[in-house]
């Protein structure tokens, strides 16, 4: 399996797109279409076909040992000193290093798919907050934790919701038009970098108040911002469909327009924004720690939890660095996760006031979306940084349709 998969993936995918591409012309001007590559999203699901088979047998661990003997030592012992470190700090560095994947979309998703979400998983078995359904039998959680996705179970007979030929259209016209939507984003963003406001004297180690009232800054977030989810929906798109097809497992949605659609903090984190990462922590942090304290406690634990997964994704897409390149020091994502966590506990506390209830619906939605993308802007670039200011973005150019002017 190892061999086969070092001949699909010695690709390295690194390089800017210099190569001539063939060249369309649009409204009396030409441009050079580079069309998706191959390899990348081939090597995208080999990796994710690797992960599964690493989370399958770690998947029979957590059935036969934690499950049976949830809330005792023992169950703790295997789960936070075996199955947990496995996940986190074994496979991903060990299969990584073992392929020499260079490309940083694709080490990206490695270290925040499977690696993570095992993780929490455990934790939730541990605790007892694994979905309906789920622990019903072995198959079934083997199923739950190599898909990695919501997926859907009947609660009468406790099996799997079979996908139907409906949604397999449905997955693929959506990743159709992740892909494509998401090519045209880069295509009109790649040659500024994603900050097409000027702002030269912002670089990524400013320090961490510096310029969070700068209005460019704020302009520049917002276009990041955007491609993120871009990015991350075309992603989720291309892995659900995959599931959907040849799994024929039916996959709950995972990214509902968050920075377009959003009407308050809560429902940008509960309702929107990757709701894969969502319902992991949900029920592997929050609800283990409200169990033992109160909401506003495990709310604040759940977005450092957040923050410190981030880190780790950060460490296993940027260590070594590549040479001339410089990142903000470790701890930006956690601050940015903790900026959040201070903004849904204000609205927790004072959401209730009349002034923001008036403004949640008496004032038009686009206008409510702004203002809570407000609230966040002005520090998202503690999360956005060390995407933009190395070649991550350069090295999702390989996965999408991206047109280039030609003089």
């Amino acid at each position: 399996m190892i061999d086969a998969a070092s001949v699909l993936l010695r690709e390295k995918l690194t390089k800017p797109l210099t190569e001539s591409p063939p060249t369309i012309t649009f409204a009396g001007a030409n441009f050079g279409l580079y069309l998706p590559n191959p390899h990348f999203w081939n090597q995208a699901l080999v990796l994710f076909i690797l992960e599964q088979l690493f989370a399958a047998l770690l998947a029979c661990v957590v059935y036969y040992t934690i499950i049976p003997n949830r809330g005792t030592t023992y169950a703790y012992l295997i789960g936070f000193g075996i199955v947990c470190p496995l996940c986190l700090f074994s496979y991903s560095f060990w299969i990584l290093d073992l392929l020499d994947i260079q490309n940083r979309v694709l080490r990206f998703s490695s270290f925040a798919i499977l690696p993570v979400i095992t993780t929490f998983h455990a934790v939730e078995a541990m605790f007892g907050f694994s979905p309906h359904s789920v622990e019903a039998s072995l198959s079934n959680y083997v199923w739950y934790t190599i898909c990695g996705f919501e997926i859907e179970f009947d609660r009468k007979t406790q099996t799997l919701v079979k996908s139907s030929w409906k949604d397999i259209q449905s997955s693929i016209k959506a990743f159709l038009q992740s892909l494509l939507l998401t090519g045209l984003y880069s295509s009109m963003f790649r040659n500024v970098h994603y900050e097409p406001f000027d702002a030269d004297e912002i670089n990524a180690n400013i320090s961490l108040w510096s310029n969070v009232l700068n209005s460019r800054l704020f302009l520049n977030n917002v276009v990041s911002t955007i491609y993120i989810q871009l990015y991350l929906t075309a992603f989720i798109d291309a892995l659900s469909m995959s599931l959907t097809i040849f799994y024929r497992v039916k996959v709950k949605k995972a990214m509902n327009n968050p920075t377009l659609l959003t009407t308050s903090p809560s429902d940008f984190w509960g309702n929107r924004w990757n709701l894969v990462i969502h319902g992991t922590l949900k029920r592997g942090v929050f609800k283990p720690v409200y169990k033992y304290s109160n909401k506003a406690i495990a709310l604040w634990a759940t977005f450092i939890a957040s923050g410190l997964f981030h880190e780790y994704i950060f460490y296993g897409l940027f260590i070594p660095m590549q040479e001339g390149e410089d990142l903000p020091p470790p701890g930006r994502q956690t601050a940015f996760f903790l900026w959040n966590a201070i903004i849904l506990s204000l609205e927790h506390t004072i959401g209730h006031y009349h002034i923001f209830q008036w403004i949640s619906q008496k004032l038009p939605r686009p206008v409510v979306t702004v203002l809570v993308i407000s609230t966040v802007m002005p520090v998202a670039h503690w999360f956005l940084h060390p995407y933009t200011k190395v070649t991550f973005f350069e090295h999702a150019d390989y996965g999408f349709p991206i047109l280039v002017p030609m003089s």
